[in-house]
């Protein structure tokens, strides 16, 4: 861990410190445990730098800490000062491109070269924002995150039925096998009293592919997320990216979840923990070991 304005940095390096040095910041949700392959092949060639930026992983934000260019800025040069780091390669992707751009406009001494993948203009990703996100959800989501989804106004589900109803059968047609997800995601588990719902896949949602797919051919929004718009109906808690689940036995323990306390987040990293009861441990050992 790095001390830094912005909080305590989860940072891993891997590499000789005296080949060319290359800096690598994942994108939520993934975190620095993501990029080990990654950072064992480039290792080879280069001194590795991976952190979290404050808010993500294990990397805690101070109070106050806004994830602003200039506070990023100074969180990445105390990182690199850490280290004694002269002029680097960044390899930031999607929006933590932005980030990378501000760096280098700032400290162009300091940068090497940069390396963006899937960073678009800074206009065209505000209006993927904005077209695409719902305002309540426009927070950072990290890996392990806790969401809370609200059920929606009568008020406003009534005006999103008119708004939707307009845009024809065949669009209605082709959003019918969704719907029927969506239903069976908010009134399956959570009808039958669930509060807490929980996976070890990436997301509570469609694999993102296929939810792109629907929103090119419907211009519907709520394609995106739609295992999270399913909770406004009845409200729930979503864990997602659950590990070590084959390590629990099929039933005889309860789960608690420890979510970080983020201002004014629907989400935020969890630690996850089973509980099991004691006969009920020595019954699984038993069966495992034959």
């Amino acid at each position: 861990m790095i001390a830094t304005d912005g909080g305590d940095v989860h940072v891993r390096t891997s590499g000789d410190p005296a080949a060319p040095a290359i800096v690598l910041v994942p994108d939520g949700p993934f975190v620095v445990e993501h990029y080990d392959g990654l950072i064992a092949r480039l290792s080879r060639d280069y001194f590795t730098v991976c952190f979290d930026l404050p808010g993500f992983g294990y990397s805690l934000p101070r109070v106050g800490y806004d994830h602003s260019f200039d506070a990023v800025v100074r969180v990445l040069e105390q990182v690199l000062d850490s280290m004694s780091l002269g002029r680097v390669t960044l390899a930031f992707t999607c929006a933590n491109g932005f980030y990378a751009l501000a760096f280098a406009a700032r400290r162009p001494e300091r940068v090497e070269r940069l390396v963006l993948g899937q960073t678009p203009s800074f206009e065209a990703m505000m209006g993927w924002v904005e077209h695409v996100v719902p305002k309540p959800i426009r927070v950072p989501v990290a890996p392990g995150a806790l969401g809370r989804a609200r059920p929606a106004r009568a008020g406003q589900a009534r005006r999103r039925h008119h708004r939707r109803g307009a845009a024809g059968g065949a669009a209605r047609q082709r959003r019918s096998g969704d719907a029927r997800l969506r239903d069976h995601v908010a009134h399956g588990p959570s009808g039958l009293g669930a509060k807490v719902l929980g996976t070890d896949a990436v997301g509570w949602d469609r694999p993102f592919a296929v939810m792109r797919k629907a929103f090119h051919e419907t211009g519907d929004a709520t394609q995106i997320w739609d295992g999270h718009f399913a909770g406004r109906e009845r409200e729930v808690f979503i864990v997602q990216q659950l590990t070590n689940l084959e390590s629990l036995p099929a039933h005889g323990f309860k789960v608690g979840f420890f979510p970080m306390k983020l201002a004014h987040c629907s989400a935020a990293p969890a630690r996850v923990v089973a509980f099991l009861d004691s006969a009920e441990l020595l019954r699984s050992s038993i069966s495992r070991t034959g």
